[in-house]
């Protein structure tokens, strides 16, 4: 009778906001994340942006689009930056990813579970892993993308939605591809045991 139970602080809807919510709050105080490769990442956005725009910048350094499977921020810093500034816009998207990594481990959790149990606290810490202090940033928005994607996975089946789940899930993993071929990789292996 799991259903009648009465859910503990940690299951509530309220904590899984309130976990998201403080794992943004170590990025709320620098103006540029104090990721080891992120600065890198910052000048090849810049050179991104600049579309030959200085001359200087184009003797030294040439931008060419090329579909590969580590886009992920390069392309969300476009409509972003200029919206926000350069600066604003990565850390904004900088801070997504614990976000996502948070509510990814959470929903999943509930969803394998029935409700988020206790011990699903301890996975929490890997919103900073070392990926994401290192700097990985397009490894590490895809990994958030992709947890979150497959609770919608495990959803959709617990649901018996399976014909929703293959439509939406083509250009969602080929999205996902785009972002970071490793997390486009992790996606495709990941079939619910679940109905």
């Amino acid at each position: 009778m799991q259903g009648q139970q009465r859910l503990h602080w940690w299951q509530t809807r309220t904590f899984v906001v309130a976990m998201v919510i403080a794992s943004i709050v170590p990025l709320l105080w620098p103006t540029i994340p104090p990721l080891v490769d992120l600065p890198g990442h910052m000048g090849r956005y810049r050179v991104q942006l600049d579309g030959g725009a200085h001359y200087w910048l184009a003797d030294w350094y040439d931008f060419d689009w090329s579909l590969i499977g580590n886009l992920g921020v390069d392309l969300l810093i476009i409509p972003l930056a200029p919206i926000f500034g350069l600066e604003l816009a990565v850390k904004l998207i900088v801070m997504l990813i614990p976000a996502l990594t948070v509510s990814g481990l959470l929903w999943i959790s509930r969803e394998v579970h029935g409700r988020i149990p206790a011990t699903a606290l301890f996975a929490l810490p890997l919103a900073y892993s070392y990926p994401f202090q290192f700097g990985f940033v397009n490894f590490a928005l895809s990994m958030g993308i992709a947890l979150n994607l497959f609770a919608l996975w495990l959803r959709l089946a617990r649901l018996g939605r399976l014909g929703l789940r293959a439509i939406l899930f083509v250009p969602l993993s080929c999205a996902l591809w785009v972002c970071h071929t490793l997390a486009g990789e992790c996606s495709a292996f990941s079939p619910s045991r679940r109905r």
